[in-house]
């Protein structure tokens, strides 16, 4: 979820972050009017402390030093892109993706950080700064303090993208204090994108779309279970006879061949394979530095895909201008500015002018291989002008993908045991659940939500758009889901074998794509904005929330002897019953959750696919 909000420091052990939000880490001693704030704060549901007893939404967030933090003068964004304007383009390109890349292993890992800082940051009394806020971080930031971050360092290099001079002098001294003070002030305008927030006139939704545009950035999740449901989902499902016979059905391998001259294997592969040398480069070959990629003809020399190096060149990278293009409405946006990451995400290398590639960021490499797949996919469907049946495709993909998961965890259970239904037809041609879960006395029904967040909530926060996306994801399937529980416990609406007569609990569940972050502040929208009697039956339970992973992790675990009844009614009994399951199994559990075995061999397929299509083989 959300993970970093820079720090401006108050006394008395408060934060006070770059958006205005008032976080006391210990209420002891805490003067009358910052409880005064915490009072009135909480009140509208955003402000809990580390101190609580109670698990909350900042045992996940993290913040990061910024300027003023260190006792820095406050940089603008002008005075930052006229530093950059100083720096050689190929060089300084290189010295940012060679510090993203080594942070991406340890951007959770402050002490490992530290080192690493030593690369940006030259000046002894600035890394003395750092040094005391880390002295202080126990106390101050209940340990949630980072020195480096990799939003800031992709601000950092979409700016030398946008500013950096094109000539190719040799690097020098003053570019290393150039550089350094770019950085310095991109701690300070990565927050510039959240300034509405810092009036007095803040909303709950105002919180709850910074929250969600941070948990959209920052999301993590598994790469493995994400690598595998992006191969499940756009390359094997699509070519299975049942999807083939949809009446929306789209052919994914033909425009996938027809954009980029390569089949979906042979992208994924070339992909999974350019992630793995730069941004794990420093574990690669002695002299190679992370981050950078010899031109594809020499990287792919060795490979099946030799003769296709061009395409693959095309397919992840992009010239100078690609990108100033694809940043130049945002270029004056300070939102947009922090947060938008689109051009890079599309095309996740810089193709440098001797044939190189440089990594923009190895976020965005990684969302090219997972997330990447929908949104390439939906490019291809706005050219060609099937939105619409692109929509309708994903969504039943979707929730044949879930179908799935659940019929792995629950394989032909007797009737009243936890048997799974697809969704069944009753009067007037309506429709129950996407899933539904029988368990005899308790009957859970899943509704699947596939649409995925906005470019206009990820990149800016946009108020109109999170509205309307939480009312089309969230609200409007709390209404299917209070119709289909209304209609079960009726007996208006039949699902096999479940009898309405014995039911005594009916739970209402929403399963997202998994960019819809749990927060205290999303729960508190919700139960203002879900209409008053929806769940009036005593019998339905209060409403879960779960990601497509929260799924594919509960069927690892049923596999291993659990059941989804006590799993999730755990859940909502704890705690943790307004934050992600994830993070409740983290704090509660000793050991990582198991995978599902069906899971494991879908990674060996993939892993037999990829090395196919390079023409390689494990030794």
């Amino acid at each position: 979820m959300a993970r970093k909000l820079q720090p401006l420091l108050l006394p008395q052990r408060f934060i006070k972050t770059m958006t205005g939000l008032i976080v006391p880490v210990s209420a002891t001693d805490a003067p009358a009017h910052h409880r005064e704030i915490q009072r009135i704060a909480n009140s509208q549901g955003v402000l809990v402390s580390h101190a609580a007893r109670v698990p909350t939404m900042l045992g996940q967030i993290y913040v990061v030093a910024d300027e003023s933090a260190l006792g820095l003068p406050v940089s603008t964004i002008d005075a930052v892109r006229a530093h950059l304007r100083t720096l050689p383009f190929t060089a300084a390109v290189e010295r940012v993706a060679d510090v993203a890349a080594r942070l991406w292993p340890i951007r959770d890992e402050v002490t490992e950080q530290r080192r690493l800082l030593g690369q940006v940051v030259r000046s002894p009394a600035r890394l003395s700064a750092y040094d005391g806020l880390l002295r202080r971080a126990d106390d101050d930031f209940d340990g949630h303090l980072l020195v480096l971050d990799e939003q800031q360092l992709l601000v950092l290099q979409r700016l030398v993208v946008e500013e950096a001079t094109a000539d190719g002098s040799e690097w020098t001294a003053a570019n290393d204090a150039a550089l350094e003070a770019a950085f310095l002030g991109v701690t300070t305008v990565a927050g510039e994108g959240t300034a509405h927030l810092h009036g007095a006139q803040r909303r709950l939704e105002d919180w709850v779309g910074f929250l969600m545009q941070n948990g959209s950035f920052n999301a993590g999740g598994q790469p493995l279970y994400a690598l595998i449901r992006a191969h499940r989902l756009f390359i094997e499902l699509p070519r299975t006879a049942t999807a083939q016979q949809h009446h929306a059905a789209l052919d994914f391998d033909a425009w996938t061949n027809e954009s980029f001259n390569l089949s979906a294997e042979e992208l994924f592969a070339a992909g999974f394979l350019a992630q793995a040398t730069s941004v794990l480069g420093q574990r690669g070959p002695r002299g190679r530095t992370p981050g950078l990629l010899p031109p594809m003809s020499t990287y792919l020399s060795t490979t099946a895909l030799a003769s296709k190096a061009a395409a693959v060149q095309d397919a992840l990278a992009a010239p100078r201008e690609f990108f100033v293009t694809g940043f130049s409405k945002s270029k004056n946006n300070p939102a947009r500015l922090a947060w938008e990451a689109t051009p890079f995400q599309q095309r996740p290398f810089v193709l440098l002018d001797d044939g190189r590639l440089a990594l923009t960021s190895p976020r965005a490499i990684y969302s090219w291989l997972t997330d990447g797949w929908h949104y390439r996919l939906l490019d291809i469907a706005m050219q060609k002008r099937q939105r619409d049946a692109f929509t309708t495709f994903i969504g039943y993909l979707f929730e044949t993908y879930v179908v799935e998961l659940f019929q792995l965890a629950l394989p032909a259970r007797a009737a009243g045991n936890g048997t799974v239904h697809g969704e069944q037809s009753y009067g007037g041609g309506q429709l129950t659940s996407d899933v539904a879960v029988d368990y005899g006395d308790d009957l859970f029904l899943f509704e699947v939500v596939s649409t995925r967040l906005p470019l206009g909530v990820r990149a800016e926060a946009d108020q109109a758009e999170l509205e309307e996306h939480l009312t089309r994801t969230l609200l409007d399937k709390i209404e299917q889901l209070d119709r289909v529980a209304g209609d079960v416990l009726s007996d208006t609406a039949r699902i096999p074998d479940v009898d309405a007569a014995r039911l005594r609990r009916v739970w209402p569940v929403v399963i997202t794509a998994g960019d819809i972050t749990e927060t205290e502040p999303l729960w508190k929208w919700l139960h203002e904005h879900i209409p008053p009697g929806t769940f009036a039956d005593a019998r339905v339970q209060p409403l879960q929330l779960l990601t497509v992973e929260d799924v594919e992790i509960i069927a690892g675990l049923v596999s291993h002897g659990e059941e989804i009844i006590d799993i999730i009614a755990a859940k909502a009994r704890s705690d943790y019953r307004e934050l992600g399951v994830v993070r409740w199994l983290a704090d509660t559990r000793d050991e990582d959750p198991p995978r599902h075995p069906e899971l494991k061999v879908r990674w060996e397929r993939l892993i037999a696919a990829m090395e196919s299509a390079l023409g390689v083989q494990r030794g």
